[in-house]
Order: structure tokens, then sequence, then C-alpha cells
């Protein structure tokens, strides 16, 4: 159980990371003027 639920928070934590970059990096290529 132990190892499931750090497993799960690991996932879940990388998961969160990914989606912050994702976002981070769409609003810039949104700011960014289109050549």
């Amino acid at each position: 159980m132990k190892l499931a639920r750090s497993g799960d928070k690991i996932l879940v934590r990388t998961a969160g990371i990914v989606t912050v970059m994702f976002s981070m990096c769409l609003k810039t290529t949104i700011q960014l003027p289109k050549p």
C-alpha cells in the first residue's frame, strides 16, 4: 500500500509539473508574435 501510494503521489506530482510546464509553454507561444 505504501509503495502504491508513494507511486501515485509521484505520478500525480509529475502530471502536475507537466501540466504547469505545458500551460506555461502555451502562454509563451501565444504571447510571442507569430512570424
